[in-house]
């Protein structure tokens, strides 16, 4: 209730366009820095409300109890919360569980709390479970991949027709990730057989310039978007120069065998 006021505030800005559609649409123009100066001065205001609250509600509560101490910790300094790091792994490793258990604990809670209102937890998963539409991130990356002119599938080196596909490297299913550094073009039967199975190691090593094409392609497009999704994964801003795009497979090389292990996913190999 804290950030109600200045979140609805920003919200009417993107009414009128779908149930969802305002949060692709603002999700976009944030991607591109293409916010006007004042939906961008009351983004800030609604980021700090919501930072105050973590850091004033669930960080300062969070644990207490004798035999468990803090389990977050705010440092004013840096502005990061602070855990364990055992705590850390785990999140790392169980988080996809985790995310999914808190929203339906949260919608549950919810309920309780209106059930003057008739408020049932139906009525609120959708709204926790609201995400930019995929096929937006998508024709972006189509539309640089066809302005460079781009002739060959990622994975099986087939030439492509005007009807390419865009592919996630770790499957959209497994992750919900739209990412730029997640797409590459791909021949529709190749995309077809790969589904939603996670590219084999020797794939990725084979295939390593072709990705990086892609990538040098998508950061030349939407460059801060592009450096944004990769620092998400990253975990540091990607660099300006050198071999970006060595460390950016590295890590996405990483991502893809711990979602394998975690998840159980089979591997795929073109043909």
């Amino acid at each position: 209730m804290k950030f109600r006021s200045s979140l609805e505030a920003l919200i009417k800005q993107f009414a009128g366009q779908g149930i969802h559609g305002g949060l692709t649409s603002w999700h976009l123009a944030w991607l591109s820095q293409q916010l006007e100066p004042g939906l961008a001065s009351q983004l800030r205001v609604v980021l700090r409300s919501i930072a105050e609250t973590i850091r004033d509600g669930p960080i300062a509560y969070s644990g207490g109890a004798l035999d468990t101490g803090t389990i977050f910790r705010y440092d004013s300094k840096s502005k990061l919360i602070l855990m364990s790091a055992d705590l850390w792994r785990e999140l790392s490793l169980l988080g996809h569980w985790i995310g999914d258990a808190v929203i339906v604990r949260w919608a549950a809670l919810t309920q309780k709390f209106a059930h003057r209102q008739g408020l049932t937890a139906g009525d609120v998963l959708p709204l926790l479970l609201a995400r930019p539409e995929a096929f937006r991130a998508t024709a972006l990356a189509r539309q640089a991949f066809q302005a460079a002119g781009v002739s060959r599938c990622t994975w099986s080196d087939k030439g492509l027709k005007p009807d390419f596909e865009v592919d996630h490297i770790i499957a959209f299913s497994l992750w919900g990730n739209n990412d730029l550094w997640n797409l590459v073009p791909s021949d529709p039967k190749t995309n077809l057989s790969k589904s939603d199975k996670l590219p084999a190691k020797l794939i990725l090593l084979g295939r390593r310039t072709q990705l990086s094409e892609s990538w040098e392609i998508l950061r030349s497009d939407s460059t801060h978007a592009f450096d944004r999704h990769a620092h998400h994964l990253i975990g540091t801003p990607l660099a300006t120069s050198g071999d970006w795009q060595a460390t950016l497979f590295s890590r996405m090389s990483e991502a893809v065998e711990l979602t394998a292990l975690q998840r159980g996913v089979e591997r795929w190999l073109p043909g």
